[in-house]
């Protein structure tokens, strides 16, 4: 019924249910362990009780077995660093927030791992493509960046019956 009507009014509806969520408990080859899908109906809460991967589960344990690996906590990047062409990172500048100290951090692979607003974010204060104009819909950093994008929608129907599927 929602599916016909939104056809109706010119929109386009599609299903959100199917997410990569675990029907049992797993660990991997190397050794991380994710909590079975809790069925909960809220993923943000299944994260929080290992049904999706994330980083605090299957990725840091993990790299923290290298001896090359150190976890700076209490930091925050401020701006990825480029070559002087602007082509190569050469690292990131972060800063100690517990007493705003500064650093410059060396690399030659830098991820952005800080979710969509804060990856645009970060994209804008270091220089990287360009930035999109809504009205000359021109450049890509912050085009389509978007998070939430559900929409939650409770009706009241009056003589309408509904069963499950058996």
């Amino acid at each position: 019924m929602f599916t016909n009507a939104a056809r109706n009014a010119g929109y386009h509806p599609f299903s959100a249910g199917r997410r990569p969520m675990l029907s049992q408990p797993y660990t991997n080859p190397d050794g991380a362990k994710f909590g079975g899908c809790q069925y909960c109906g809220y993923c943000h809460a299944s994260v929080a009780r290992q049904g999706q991967g994330q980083p605090a589960y299957d990725g840091d344990p993990i790299a923290m077995r290298n001896p090359n690996f150190e976890l700076r906590t209490h930091s925050w990047v401020t701006k990825v660093l480029k070559d002087t062409d602007g082509k190569r990172v050469t690292g990131v500048t972060y800063t100690n927030v517990l007493n705003g100290e500064e650093f410059e951090q060396p690399a030659t692979i830098v991820l952005l791992c800080a979710y969509a607003i804060n990856n645009v974010h970060l994209m804008l204060l270091s220089g990287i493509g360009t930035p999109y104009d809504p009205v000359a819909q021109k450049g890509g950093v912050g085009k389509n960046y978007c998070y939430q994008t559900g929409a939650n929608a409770t009706a009241v129907l009056r003589r309408q019956i509904f069963q499950s599927p058996s």
